[in-house]
């Protein structure tokens, strides 16, 4: 519940403008909150306000950083420069990540934007390293079913079914490359984890109304805070794909069965220090001015 401390407000009308959701309003020549029900808790009334007259329900003033004690904010070059230098990094030192550092990593998820603001973005971190090696044996043993499947014609309509025949016939086209995975059972980089000292799971329920784009952006953030710090990720589809086949996945990770699995990174401490960039094609972009 949003109010407006009187004594405190200059009726200046920022968070009349500010607000999304046309819930504040101005009655008497103050500002007054009037559409409570409406309210999506973005709190730009409070962020904007020159007065700190603005105060919701759900957190303090003081909880609120001042944008001036967050500078200096990165310079474009800088922000274009990590982004530039970032790459999957399938190569780990075995080194485990402190608690917390993973914690300040993990936590700026918590700042991500997410679809009507609702904050329902649900995270598994996992660094047991049993529990990681267990997990990649049983995504790999996962991998040998579907690949059996997809050379027998009878499986194609199961696979359908369960939406698994695109994967399927991904994974077949890959089959040189799992049956080097299990040749090179010693070789860290050919698992599915490649060795990696953590892993991060993101989760929605079904009631999400943008619970997988939410994820994805929270587990961008993570990707991007980690490598400021000057840690490697890759993102882990194939989990994803393997705990739609294998619900015993989902029980491993903590994870309710009801639960959607959206994306997965693993995190370490890269082994080696790359001296380029990577080119990409360029972007294929419509321009309507």
């Amino acid at each position: 519940m949003v109010r407006i401390e009187e004594d405190k407000c200059n009726n200046c009308g920022a968070c009349i403008d500010v607000c999304p959701a046309l819930v504040i309003e101005e009655k008497n020549g103050a500002a007054v909150f009037v559409h409570s029900r409406s309210c999506i808790k973005c709190w730009h009334c409070v962020a904007v306000c020159p007065k700190g007259a603005v105060e919701c329900g759900e957190f303090t003033l003081s909880e609120f950083p001042a944008i001036s004690g967050l500078k200096p904010l990165p310079t474009p070059a800088a922000a274009r420069n990590l982004l530039l230098a970032r790459r999957s990094v399938r190569e780990f030192k075995n080194e485990r990540i402190p608690r917390e550092l993973l914690e300040e990593i993990v936590g700026i998820a918590s700042s991500s934007p997410t679809g009507h603001n609702a904050q329902a973005v649900r995270l598994a971190v996992i660094s047991d390293k049993e529990l990681l090696e267990e997990l990649d044996a049983r995504i790999m043993k996962t991998f040998k079913k579907i690949i059996k499947a997809a050379a027998n014609p009878v499986s194609e309509t199961v696979l359908k079914t369960v939406g698994a025949d695109l994967f399927a016939s991904m994974l077949a086209d890959q089959k040189d490359a799992f049956e080097r995975f299990e040749a090179a059972d010693g070789d860290k980089r050919m698992h599915v984890f490649r060795g990696a000292p953590t892993l991060i799971v993101a989760h929605y329920g079904t009631d999400s109304l943008s619970g997988k784009d939410d994820c994805v952006i929270a587990l961008r953030d993570i990707s991007l805070m980690a490598e400021a710090h000057g840690l490697g990720c890759t993102w882990i589809g194939y989990l994803v794909a393997a705990a739609h086949i294998d619900p015993a996945i989902k029980k491993k990770l903590g994870v309710p069965l009801s639960d959607i699995l959206a994306q997965a990174v693993i995190l370490g401490w890269p082994r080696r220090k790359y001296k380029r960039a990577i080119p990409r094609k360029p972007l294929n972009v419509k321009w309507i001015d």
